[in-house]
């Protein structure tokens, strides 16, 4: 398995543990409105002025990511707003319908320690 270390505005950390693929996209409520939070972050709108923010804010940015390249996403907890509770466990499980392979990603704010568990 191959680790793929990637930065999402310098500011929160990504490991990919499967190859990606790009494909299309049907655009879901839940997309719609993690587009609108990532919108108004950008504008000034919404601030990240806590660690909840930011990492939540982390976590959308990968979900829109990997559900514009085509991917099923499978995981339980998504996040769909700004302020959404912290959960304990996997924080993205994505499949590529073709390939049938999955994608677990682990989404941290750059200041967050990632456990090894």
């Amino acid at each position: 398995v191959v680790i793929l270390r990637s930065f999402i505005n310098q500011k929160t950390e990504q490991y990919f543990l499967l190859p990606l693929s790009i494909s299309g996209y049907i655009a879901t409520p839940l997309y719609k409105g993690q587009k609108t939070i990532v919108k108004q972050v950008k504008e000034g709108i919404i601030s990240l002025s806590t660690s909840i923010r930011k990492g939540n804010f982390g976590e959308i940015v990968v979900d829109l990511d990997f559900f514009e390249k085509g991917y099923k996403d499978i995981h339980i907890n998504k996040v769909n707003s700004i302020d959404h509770p912290n959960y304990q466990g996997i924080d993205h499980i994505f499949q590529d319908e073709i390939s049938g392979q999955y994608v677990i990603v682990e989404t941290k704010w750059r200041n967050t320690p990632i456990s090894t568990t």
